[in-house]
């Protein structure tokens, strides 16, 4: 008979005794005790299923083949297993499962296995045989103190009906921690994709001493009032705050959790000023309208649009992404059709932006960027190079760099929107510690710092960790971009004596004396693609652009290849001086990593809409072969170019996926009518175009 045990965020789950039958002592999480040890059966594996996001069936039909998969391998390299799964040796005691989401790594003890870890963008779950827990995560647990045999039971309030300033009630979710304390520190999610969709992902909180707060924003699921993407969550959040604060179970410490739109709802209320705030967990948080939000330097994205689907309802219907036909939808015009042929219904939130075609009054009370001054709120801000949300972060980031330094903590990793859930993105294979066992032990840390007063030392170390690409290597910084790197420039050099539409112009380091120009020609009824899949809804995917790259409508400039390892950490900076024919049009730069064999995996993108290149509320159009000058600053990437690599830089006017091609007229990509425009870069002598990055030194 074996013993194994199951935890998730470091709480005991289940303990399995394993022989000629499979039983299963499980927790009870609503009375707070074990129940009596009976057979394992599907009830049992339902509910772990979606509580600890593992499937435990198959692991315990799977679990002899482990065993002797382990047994015959001493020093795996990308092994597969019998059952289709493929591993790659990690440490002396884990091995990492590749290709796959939320993969299972196996843990060894003298060479033996032991137990499996899983893990994703919000929490860690162990599967372990007994008295082998210290060779998993669950030792850094113990050493904070925080590993829990015998939680909290979770007690549910009743459902309350907040009222908002202007009469509209919210829904709101309450549970308590069975205990004899009178009132707890809080955590608060609010989320416009339905709150018990996050009721059991949040027990671990009250399992631990916490009230959690789960609410739908305004106009979604069963509250009141008119869904309008991000307008009221500044109001709301102040609001719910102040009548968290007034309810005797809570003590005045407030924290809020949430990714993407749930961290945008945190800054949100953060720059209301609130004081009863203390704490945030900003996961791949949406930042502010132009810069990431509806649209990317003013440009008006369509890669969003899917989710818009899937929230046409009042409840969150995620099925809705999921079509073959996007790229038929995705033509239509006008753009307030779309919906209409896709679902049969308008799209009402979407419709209203797009009414307001500058930055105005509409866009400003989405803004919390705008009123940083604002916020003084201890942050933990976690996201990923390829999170699409990513400008998000770097406002986030941007915020709180005048914070004491014991106020912030942010971790980047090599990750998507989906977050800490993958090893390999494509055809791009990261390190097996680009994954990490640790990042729900940070988010209570930080909650137990900020909340609890508990000096855990979370705040105490390096503000920024983050992963370096093709190093593979977790670093640690002081600052962003980090206090190791040096600002570099590289100028836009063309090769051709006279015009040319081809794309072979260099990055040099030396300033090119002589003016050049490099043409295109942009036809919106044929946009450059953006390489994703509408229906995952990850618009940053990295993948090879080396086919894309041989277009006519695209400009490419290229470093030599480096003769050492070059590390490039932070955003990019593209300065360039261009001309149009056409009165507005949509500048998209793109930064890849070109390997000898040609591969160019994207790295950072950036997108300018031109009226908007010196203000977005007041925004100007082109006067048609005049040249003007362009800054557009790219996504976060942290990527190593061993030798032999080059760093490039593309050029072009469309992102088909990404954003609606631009007719270049002044009804911008929502036209009926096209045109065509020939499009100028000019490099050298007075148009010293160039890109300005940041090398780890």
């Amino acid at each position: 008979m074996e013993k194994y045990h199951l935890y998730q965020t470091g709480i005991k789950v289940a303990t399995f005794s394993i022989g000629a039958e499979v039983k299963i002592k499980l927790w009870d999480i609503f009375a707070g005790k074990w129940q009596p040890e009976i057979v394992f059966n599907q009830e049992h594996e339902e509910f772990l299923r979606r509580y600890v996001r593992a499937d435990i069936g198959i692991i315990l039909e799977h679990l002899e083949q482990y065993k002797a998969f382990v047994s015959e391998q001493s020093h795996p390299e990308w092994v597969k297993t019998s059952w289709g799964s493929v591993y790659s040796e990690w440490t002396l005691n884990l091995w990492a499962e590749r290709q796959k989401n939320e993969p299972l790594d196996i843990v060894i003890q003298d060479q033996q296995f032991v137990g499996l870890v899983t893990t994703n963008r919000e929490f860690t779950t162990v599967f372990i045989k007994e008295g082998h827990e210290n060779a998993t995560i669950l030792k850094e647990w113990k050493e904070h103190q925080l590993l829990v045999n015998q939680p909290y039971g979770v007690k549910k309030m009743d459902n309350a009906m907040v009222k908002m300033r202007d009469g509209v009630h919210l829904a709101t979710e309450i549970w308590l921690p069975d205990s004899e304390k009178a009132s707890y520190p809080v955590i608060m999610a609010r989320t416009p994709y339905g709150k018990e969709r996050y009721s059991e992902s949040h027990y671990r909180f009250v399992q631990r001493g916490y009230a959690v707060v789960l609410q739908d924003v305004r106009g979604r699921n069963e509250s009141e009032g008119n869904y309008i993407s991000m307008a009221h969550e500044r109001e709301d959040g102040d609001d719910t705050l102040n009548w968290l604060v007034q309810q005797e179970w809570c003590d005045g410490e407030i924290g809020m959790l949430g990714g993407s739109y749930g961290g945008f709802v945190q800054w949100a209320a953060a720059s209301s000023g609130n004081p009863h705030l203390k704490a945030l967990v900003s996961i791949v948080t949406a930042g502010s309208p132009f810069v990431d939000m509806r649209r990317k330097g003013g440009a008006l994205i369509s890669g969003g649009i899917p989710l818009g689907f899937a929230l046409s309802e009042k409840k969150f219907n995620p099925d809705l992404m999921i079509r073959e036909d996007w790229a038929e939808l995705m033509k239509i015009r006008p753009l307030e059709k779309i919906a209409e042929v896709g679902l049969g219904h308008p799209l009402e939130s979407f419709n209203e932006a797009l009414k307001h075609k500058s930055y105005d009054e509409y866009w400003d009370t989405m803004n919390w960027f705008a009123r940083k001054e604002a916020i003084n709120v201890p942050a933990l801000i976690i996201s990923g190079w390829y999170d699409d949300n990513g400008a998000g972060t770097t406002e986030a980031i941007q915020v709180t760099t005048a914070y004491p330094k014991n106020k912030r903590k942010i971790i980047l990793g090599p990750w998507l929107h989906k977050g800490n859930a993958n090893r390999d993105l494509g055809e791009i294979a990261l390190g097996n510690a680009a994954l990490r066992h640790d990042i729900d032990l940070q988010h209570l840390l930080w909650f137990e710092r900020f909340l609890k007063n508990n000096d855990n030392g979370i705040d105490a170390g390096p503000a920024i960790e983050y992963y370096t690409v093709n190093e593979n290597k977790w670093k640690t910084a002081a600052q962003w971009p980090p206090e190791s790197t040096q600002e570099e420039t590289y100028y836009l050099t063309s090769t051709h004596d006279a015009r040319s539409s081809s794309g072979d112009g260099k990055l040099t380091k030396a300033k090119p004396e002589r003016e050049k120009e490099d043409d295109f020609t942009y036809d919106p009824d044929h946009p450059v693609p953006h390489l994703i899949n509408l229906s995952e809804n990850e618009i940053c995917f990295p993948n090879d652009y080396h086919t894309v790259e041989k277009r006519q409508d695209v400009l490419c400039y290229t470093t030599e290849p480096f003769v050492s390892e070059t590390t490039i950490t932070g955003q990019i900076k593209v300065g360039f001086y261009a001309k149009s024919t056409a009165v507005d049009t949509d500048w998209v730069v793109r930064l890849t990593d070109v390997s000898p064999n040609g591969t160019s995996t994207n790295l950072a993108e950036g997108i300018l809409c031109a009226r908007f290149r010196e203000s977005f509320s007041q925004p100007s159009y082109l006067v048609p072969n005049e040249v003007y000058y362009y800054e557009i600053e790219t996504s976060k990437i942290s990527n190593q170019f061993h030798p032999g690599h080059q760093l490039r830089l593309d050029i072009t006017s469309s992102a088909e996926n990404y954003i609606f091609p631009h007719s270049n007229t002044k009804k911008g990509p929502n036209s009926l009518k096209t045109i065509p425009a020939d499009q100028t870069i000019l490099s050298g002598g007075k148009y010293p175009s160039k890109i300005t990055l940041m090398v780890e030194k």
